[in-house]
């Protein structure tokens, strides 16, 4: 009896990141937003997409929206690729990890003090607005006209952006941090991670979609995203203790569960708006999304990563 065997082929990932990006390229790309800049903080990296993120990074500071205080407009993609939904006078708990990384590694890049200088700014006016002093967890958006959080709701995917944006952009900006900046952020990234750590939920080790709300189901994505976050700030030196790896580890047995027997992950929210109330964000369904493939990725690297700490 012969056995055939299935053949697979391996590819590198930078092979695979320039063949989705051609494909993506040559399909046509959405109208520029805050949230389409994401794959360009890995693009950037290749010298064939050079032009396409210099072009982006220039219309990030001259054309994008603006709100009051000069921050950047939370617009995103509308019903179709190119169409935009604008949202003024609105900044969102996204932009950072979106839009603001990118600008900030562009300007490291090209050794361009005005990118810098606004990735810097734009992090100080999001922590601003977003932050809630009480409890060290942000909000999902902060309405400029309205002088108003909307709901005060404490999303989870929102605050998992800013888990792992915080360390990310630190991380990142380095010595072009000024020292007093650094320290203030480092701070607040340390408050957050306390306090997720004990308002996670205390059977499932893992987070629920309104972070402060048992009753709202448990959600994979923020989740691995928070997971992500903490183990990034292990590996650069932001937290200390062994309780902070011991915690992470014994969330992550629970998240794997989240991977069903083909590979997808599910307990997934969908596009999340922004909500008045905690209903509005109970009420999103639940469903396969890039964006929770991608996260629990993220959130399974750095606990290898972890292994060798």
């Amino acid at each position: 009896m012969t056995s055939k065997k299935k053949q697979v082929k391996i590819i590198s990932h930078h092979d695979y990141i320039r063949a989705w990006a051609d494909e993506e390229i040559e399909k046509g790309l959405p109208i520029a937003n805050i949230n389409t800049n994401c794959p360009l903080l890995t693009l950037m990296d290749f010298p064939e997409y050079e032009d396409l993120c210099l072009e982006r990074v220039e219309m990030i500071m001259e054309n994008f929206d603006r709100t009051k205080e000069d921050g950047l407009q939370h617009n995103t993609t509308g019903a179709t690729k190119d169409t935009i939904t604008p949202y003024p006078e609105l900044i969102w708990a996204d932009t950072i990890f979106m839009t603001v990384l990118f600008l900030g590694k562009m300007g490291i890049t090209y050794n361009k003090q005005e990118w810098i200088e606004e990735a810097i700014y734009q992090v100080l006016l999001h922590v601003k607005y977003l932050l809630d002093r009480e409890t060290g967890l942000f909000y999902h958006a902060w309405d400029f006209d309205k002088s108003s959080n909307f709901g005060a709701n404490f999303w989870c995917r929102g605050n998992s952006w800013l888990t792992m944006g915080l360390p990310l952009f630190i991380e990142m900006m380095n010595d072009n941090l000024p020292h007093h900046t650094k320290k203030h952020l480092v701070h607040i990234y340390q408050n957050q991670v306390d306090e997720l750590l004990k308002i996670r939920d205390p059977e499932e080790l893992l987070w629920h979609t309104v972070l402060d709300d048992p009753s709202s189901y448990i959600e994979a994505s923020g989740s691995a995203g928070i997971l992500t976050g903490i183990y990034m700030g292990l590996r650069a030196g932001l937290l200390n203790g062994d309780h902070y790896r011991q915690s992470c580890d014994d969330s992550m047995v629970q998240l794997i569960n989240y991977i069903n027997e083909q590979g997808t992950v599910e307990g997934v929210s969908a596009g999340t708006i922004i909500g008045h109330n905690k209903e509005h964000y109970k009420n999103i369904i639940i469903k396969p999304m890039a964006y929770g493939q991608a996260m629990m990725l993220c959130a399974l690297v750095q606990y290898l990563n972890s292994r060798h700490l």
